[in-house]
């Protein structure tokens, strides 16, 4: 089975060089990679593929800038495999990260769309406990475990969820500074395609960096882009409220190990998602 892996970056090329050296790596070696940039770093983006074009099958796509999910939406129409990914472009594959997500899709005719499990770029992978046949997910569910580069589709399934809602997500211009992945999988799961979470196929990000001088502008953003998409969605007044208690939870789960910085963004976390609610 091929894959399309559709990967979208601004100038962010030594990251999108760190994921192509994974994906040069894969045990699966029938993949295509959509490569979107912005226009501004043409030169540099060719030669990034270049360096690749002997392991990898790259084709390219300039944009002028925009966000994200306008970004993969010009993407979309020259994806070709029978299997479609959305990899972020400061992701990793693991060598079995394909290889995983093509059997499984064999093996599991019922499932329309896999969600990977997340794992820490230094974070060890042993082989994970009991059963790893993919397990159902609700759309609560989904809030948790359905970040953009978990997703593969089945592309018949993907061409029917259509495009990224361009309201959503990085770079924008609008203030909701992410949802548009979990508002892909929901929009999935509400056309009755089969959404299946599959944790034995692993796939790497970065974890939050609390000394980014940025982040606390960042979970803003993220917040109020969570809360645009549970109004989206109709999701009910109990699980938006859920969303909102959540970071005061998550603050004093993760104060004895993370310090005083993480209470600081689960804290604005949760008043960005007060205010949003």
């Amino acid at each position: 089975m091929k894959c399309s892996l559709l990967v979208a970056t601004t100038d962010r090329l030594a990251l999108a060089e760190r994921l192509f050296h994974s994906l040069a790596e894969q045990k699966h070696k029938d993949f295509e990679v959509i490569f979107v940039y912005e226009e501004s770093c043409a030169e540099e983006a060719a030669a990034l593929a270049e360096a690749f074009r002997a392991k990898l099958d790259i084709r390219l796509l300039s944009a002028p800038r925009c966000g994200v999910s306008q970004a993969r939406n010009l993407g979309l129409p020259l994806l070709t495999g029978e299997i479609t990914a959305f990899p972020d472009d400061d992701c990793v594959y693991p060598p079995d990260t394909l290889s995983g997500i093509v059997e499984l899709f064999r093996v599991h005719p019922e499932a329309d769309a896999l969600l990977a499990a997340r794992a820490d770029l230094d974070e060890a992978l042993p082989a994970p406990p009991g059963a790893t046949a993919p397990v159902p997910v609700n759309r609560y569910a989904l809030f948790g475990c359905s970040e953009t580069f978990l997703q593969f589709y089945r592309s018949a399934c993907a061409r029917n969820v259509g495009v990224f809602d361009e309201k959503l997500g990085a770079g924008t211009g609008l203030p909701y500074g992410c949802g548009e992945d979990t508002d892909y999988a929901l929009r999935a799961m509400r056309a009755g395609f089969t959404v299946l979470r599959a944790p034995s196929v692993r796939v790497r990000h970065p974890s939050v960096d609390y000394n980014d001088q940025f982040l606390l502008a960042k979970v803003e953003a993220y917040a109020r882009g969570r809360m645009r998409l549970l109004r989206k969605h109709s999701l009910p007044l109990w699980f938006r409220l859920a969303n909102v208690v959540y970071p005061l939870m998550a603050l004093l789960r993760e104060l004895p190990r993370q310090g005083l910085k993480s209470a600081r963004y689960r804290w604005r976390m949760f008043r960005a998602r007060l205010v949003n609610l």
